[in-house]
């Protein structure tokens, strides 16, 4: 009886001691990252083994499976089912640009379509503007589906490019669109077309979620000092 209540003080004494001295280990199980001078804690999971360079970066791509933006199986060891993933189209990837270091929606979406006689649908789509483009090409050349969402005041808020009938094995849509200084260009399957604006409000939850405050960037520096 005796040893089992010592041997119950000492769990709980351990566990007080590991709530207040913080595992140096996990802090070396993510990279910080400026961008858009907003600093993230990143796990180096999305990374793919790349490490992140710890200052005010142009621009960042992560990689994840959706639904949920879970970090991929490890390459080359869980091959098979990377490949199932990318099968399924749920194998993706984000890229992360600072917003003032582009151009504006307006002149990317003008200079994208130019020269490629796209034709505006009748009615909006999803919420969006559709342009499919007229140029006969050979079938791996057709250009993609254009989708353009219009702020109040007529310019080009977010668009998409997405995946013409018969072009790809995996189907999918690109989604640019800006967010608290962030550039966003995401990729998911065309079959979450519908879902576009949850698919937006879902990756950027995803990426607030990593943001770090300024307390715990300072001690993110003294950790790595």
């Amino acid at each position: 009886m005796k040893r089992s209540i010592l041997f119950l003080f000492l769990c709980i004494f351990a566990a007080f001691l590991s709530g207040c001295f913080p595992d140096q280990k996990t802090d070396f199980d993510f990279f910080k990252v400026v961008i858009a001078d907003r600093v993230f804690k990143i796990p180096k999971g999305y990374l793919d083994g790349r490490k992140a360079i710890g200052k005010d970066t142009e621009s960042i791509v992560l990689e994840y499976s959706l639904p949920g933006f879970n970090v991929l199986p490890k390459h080359p060891e869980e091959r098979d089912q990377r490949q199932a993933l990318l099968k399924e189209g749920r194998m993706r990837g984000m890229l992360l640009e600072a917003e003032k270091k582009r151009p504006s929606f307006d002149i990317a979406t003008e200079n994208l379509m130019r020269g490629r006689q796209f034709i505006k649908e009748p009615s909006l789509v999803y919420g969006l503007e559709k342009y499919i483009s007229q140029l006969p090409k050979p079938p791996d050349r057709v250009a993609d589906d254009f989708f353009i969402e219009r702020g109040e005041d007529g310019s080009v808020k977010s668009y998409l490019r997405c995946s013409p009938p018969g072009k790809d094995k995996v189907p999918g849509c690109r989604h640019r669109f800006i967010d608290k200084g962030l550039l966003y260009n995401t990729h998911w399957s065309i079959k979450e077309l519908p879902n576009w604006k949850q698919q937006q409000i879902e990756a950027i939850h995803f990426i607030d979620h990593m943001e770090i405050k300024t307390d715990e960037n300072n001690h993110i520096q003294n950790t790595h000092e």
